[in-house]
């Protein structure tokens, strides 16, 4: 069994809805997705795409994957944490957390020839602006406290200096064959003019879709 995700929801009154940050959070661990039937099938297929695309066989295709990143995607323990501030306006305030085991490896470099690529010195620390589609993104590469690396990206640079300076939360403990986990913690105003939009939410307090 895969499970897909596992929603989460608080208190349901209106006024826990409103006034409740971020309005979901997705948290994804990539080492059980990769292990999943689901995962498995992708990375397959994500394998194939690159040999195809490079002319070469899988095996030399993720050889050639892993020496562009500096490290192997599926060694890495990684972790992934995306917060949605506003349903309404997902991508304005956006905020990803990407945790690694110990190496960010080349992807910093890599930045440098994203289209749009600035960079801003803060002290001892690089923000990195892109902007693949005109917009900017804000990308920092960090070490926390316990050694472990994470990338933060968002929209707002204000929102990647505030995450800087906060530690990254664990991921969730999740059960077995599970990968990712939903917390919705608002739903929008309009959701919530009617009471069956309310009744709903209380019913996905540990609810998982298998």
């Amino acid at each position: 069994v895969i499970c897909i995700a596992c929603l989460q929801a608080g208190w349901f009154s209106s006024v826990n809805l409103r006034a409740a940050e971020p309005a979901v959070s997705v948290q994804v661990d990539l080492d059980a997705f990769a292990k999943s039937k689901l995962g498995g099938l992708l990375i397959k297929a994500g394998t194939q795409f690159a040999a195809t695309e490079m002319g070469k066989d899988p095996g030399e295709a993720m050889d050639a994957v892993i020496e562009t990143l500096g490290f192997d995607p599926l060694q890495q323990r990684a972790r992934l944490a995306v917060d949605v501030m506003n349903i309404e306006d997902p991508i304005t305030g956006m905020k990803a957390v990407l945790s690694m085991k110990d190496s960010t490896g080349n992807l910093e470099g890599l930045l440098l020839a994203a289209p749009g690529y600035k960079a801003l010195n803060q002290g001892d620390q690089v923000i990195h602006s892109v902007a693949p589609d005109g917009e900017p993104v804000f990308i920092a590469f960090d070490t926390t406290s316990s050694g472990a690396k994470r990338i933060v990206a968002a929209a707002s640079l204000e929102t990647v200096n505030a995450t800087l300076q906060s530690s990254s939360g664990p991921l969730a403990k999740f059960p077995k064959g599970q990968f990712v986990n939903v917390q919705l913690m608002s739903l929008p105003q309009e959701a919530m003019e009617g009471t069956p939009a309310v009744a709903l939410a209380a019913l996905l307090d540990e609810t998982s879709i298998s």
